[in-house]
């Protein structure tokens, strides 16, 4: 044929081109599949997808939880912080030398972006405080969210949303100012029991456990401040970063797909390299409101003052009720009671609160707290018959 024709005559112009094939070395190329977000779930063992969510903070521990879920492939996250990385913060932060003076959200976020360059990107930022809600981006992305993570290191977050009705599921973990403990405060789907909440009955766990005595040692008298990265002078071993941290980011992955509320605090022994959970229970929120103020308390303080009074019925007792205010909200936090110091006045129609003890009882609570909790007000009971 016509073609078969030129051909012949291609190859006969230049016989010697023939053999030129001939000494061209052969190499074996593998042609291998670029990493996604579905080989790192594979790889990971997690089947979900995971939740188009918020994390609130981009410090030392919220980079490296971000660093692992963003590896595993496990969910979509618009990442919140207003700083930058400083020089200090390579300590115990998952960027380098070369995103000095760049923002960490948006430096978190372009990293695990290259992770995975052949897939839509699947994560976003926002450099703000994630408190600013005046910022339509933070209030939009708050309201989308199926679960917001809080790391922020501050107090003013958790309970914002706390009292956000828009914010569907919020969890709150934070390291303590010696790298030694780790907590995480999960809401229940329902949102039944709130941070809010559930911050005031880990400062109960802290302050009625054995564990609590040193568990906030270190602390400046503001108590999320341990896994920050404004803090030059701070003094975490990256160790306990990486073991809190990838702990947090499972515990956080496998908790959320149950419905349940979480109070989980981790104790980390450095010399035997143990890891030691502290998990109660959560009790059930009480609102009240008294002078223009919402009392929040839950039915564990409740059922301790029954328990107060039963004991010295008929006579009337009482004391001193523990816990903090929060003035913008307009909230009091009720997270312990003391009962009647010895030298009290307990008759059947009448108590009179004594004083024996009490100061120093509640120096160690607000020692062990970082001065959060402490004095709040009295409570007492009445006689038989009476409510």
């Amino acid at each position: 044929g016509k073609t078969d024709h030129w051909a012949v005559q291609l190859i006969a112009a230049n016989p010697q081109a023939r053999e030129d094939w001939r000494r061209c070395e052969i190499a074996a190329v593998e042609v291998v599949q670029a990493f996604t977000s579905a080989i790192g779930r594979h790889a990971s063992g997690i089947a979900s997808d995971g939740p188009a969510g918020i994390l609130a903070g981009a410090g030392a521990l919220g980079s490296e939880i971000f660093d692992l879920w963003a590896r595993s492939g496990w969910g979509r996250w618009t990442v919140i912080d207003p700083d930058q990385i400083q020089p200090h913060n390579l300590a115990r932060h998952r960027a380098s030398e070369r995103h000095v003076g760049y923002d960490k959200a948006l430096v978190m976020s372009a990293m695990a972006t290259t992770l995975t360059s052949g897939e839509p990107a699947r994560h976003a930022a926002i450099v703000d405080a994630a408190t600013n809600l005046a910022n339509n981006e933070i209030r939009t992305a708050l309201e989308a969210a199926e679960l917001v993570v809080d790391v922020t290191t501050t107090l003013e977050f958790p309970r914002d949303l706390a009292l956000n009705a828009k914010v569907r599921r919020a969890v709150s973990a934070f390291i303590t100012p010696s790298g030694r403990g780790a907590v995480m405060l999960l809401e229940d789907a329902n949102r039944a029991l709130r941070l809010d909440s559930l911050e005031a009955q880990y400062y109960r766990r802290v302050i009625s456990e054995s564990w609590g005595g040193d568990h906030l040692t270190g602390n400046q008298g503001h108590l999320w401040t341990g896994a920050g990265c404004r803090d030059v002078s701070a003094i975490i071993p990256n160790e306990c970063v990486g073991i809190h941290g990838a702990n947090l980011a499972s515990m956080i992955r496998q908790r959320t797909g149950s419905p349940e509320a979480a109070l989980m605090i981790w104790h980390y022994d450095a010399a035997r390299g143990t890891l030691t959970l502290d998990e109660c229970t959560p009790a059930t929120t009480l609102l009240d409101s008294v002078g223009g103020f919402d009392v929040v308390w839950d039915e564990q303080v409740r059922a301790k003052i029954r328990g107060l009074r039963k004991k010295r019925l008929p006579k009337e007792t009482g004391g001193v009720l523990l816990g903090y205010f929060d003035l913008v909200s307009r909230r009091v936090f009720i997270v312990d009671v003391l009962p009647a110091p010895p030298d009290s006045k307990e008759e059947d129609n009448g108590f009179v609160r004594g004083i024996s003890g009490l100061e120093e009882a509640v120096t160690a609570v607000q020692g062990r707290t970082g001065h959060i909790v402490g004095y709040v007000g009295e409570w007492h009971s009445h006689p038989p018959n009476h409510s």
